[in-house]
């Protein structure tokens, strides 16, 4: 996967909160799994690298696979699937 300058953006982000809560090392271990996992299932990163693919299919799809996990912390699935604001 290409690192777009919003995903470095948002990287910066996530690591700002976890630093401002202390909670940076849950985090980081947070997304090391996805990092794995991603490494690990790579039709999951070809789903989500793929242009043809709506937005909205892959944000559901994030937060299906990622935000669900229970071991992750509270900070790093509340920044995976954030709230919409209409």
């Amino acid at each position: 996967m290409k690192t777009s300058r919003a995903a470095i953006r948002y990287a910066k982000a996530l690591l700002s909160y976890a630093l401002e809560h202390q909670c940076e090392a849950q985090v980081a271990q947070d997304m090391s799994a996805i990092v794995t996992q991603l490494e690990q299932q790579k039709e999951i990163a070809l789903f989500l690298d793929n242009a043809v693919v709506p937005a909205q299919n892959k944000q559901n799809a994030v937060k299906e696979i990622f935000c669900r996990r229970p071991q992750n912390h509270p900070s790093t699935r509340g920044f995976a699937s954030p709230k919409q604001t209409n």
